[in-house]
């Protein structure tokens, strides 16, 4: 029997839009909490060179990067509603958003979350910090809110895409007055904050136990101390049979300098 996929993720971050896709998926999966210290580590740095979350690992192959992650776990099943098949204009239009929120959307929280990555000086990091607040990230809620969220939701069900957001619109909500600036982002807030699987994502963020095992989905917490080791280890082996690996011993250290000054904190 083929084992569940363990979602490595941390709190507060984009790996929540992943966490809730997998909930209204009904496939079973496991989570694994990656801390701070363990994203640094180099155990983690030779599963993901970047040391980023969300990372999804299924006996050994690992997939990276939130809108790969996402068009995953919506093609495991199309019945669900989370995607739509491949080449059609449903796929297309939902990769479209992914990419949006993936790029443009994401990367306008850097400069506001990680303003010391810019400059030296904790005056101009201020002023590179409230210009992104009114001027970058405010275009991109404003795009967010005026072509993307035209109705309730992307679509008249929820999808990869609404995950997505629900996971990183919750950073611009001690920025904004979003119930007046940005109504439809509000109203998108509201319609998902109400659905079951979002709750139980939420809880499960902050409380591995705060959602019961289930046979078909949640399947409880992994380690991350206790499962690194296997998890490089069939990792290894399995990039050397698919040759589609990036595992190379000294890739983690040289990666590790540039990993500790440009990564956004919170994605």
């Amino acid at each position: 029997m083929e084992k569940p996929p363990v979602l490595f993720f941390r709190e507060g971050t984009c790996a929540l839009g992943p966490m809730i896709a997998f909930l209204m998926s009904g496939r079973p999966f496991h989570i694994c909490r990656v801390s701070e210290s363990d994203g640094d580590s180099d155990q983690y740095l030779l599963l993901n060179a970047l040391g980023q979350v969300p990372l999804l690992y299924q006996d050994g192959f690992i997939l990276t990067e939130n809108v790969a992650i996402l068009n995953h776990i919506a093609q495991l099943d199309l019945s669900r509603g989370l995607g739509f098949p491949v080449g059609t204009p449903g796929f297309d239009q939902l990769n479209r958003a992914l990419g949006f929120l993936s790029s443009s959307f994401h990367m306008s929280f850097g400069p506001i979350f990680s303003p010391e990555s810019f400059h030296d000086d904790p005056k101009i990091q201020s002023e590179i910090r409230e210009k992104f607040i009114k001027n970058g990230l405010h275009l991109m809620m404003q795009h967010l809110n005026d072509h993307l969220l035209e109705q309730k939701l992307l679509y008249d069900h929820p999808t990869v895409g609404d995950c997505s957001i629900f996971a990183m619109i919750r950073w611009a909500e001690d920025l904004y007055e979003i119930e007046t600036e940005f109504p439809r982002i509000h109203r998108f807030q509201r319609a998902m904050a109400e659905l079951f699987a979002v709750k139980q994502a939420l809880a499960l963020e902050k409380d591995s136990a705060a959602v019961a095992v289930t046979p078909l989905g949640y399947q409880g917490e992994i380690r991350f101390k206790e499962f690194a080791s296997e998890a490089i280890r069939r990792k290894r082996e399995v990039d050397l049979e698919t040759r589609h690996g990036d595992f190379t011993p000294g890739l983690a250290s040289r990666s590790r300098k540039r990993i500790k000054t440009d990564r956004v904190q919170r994605g």
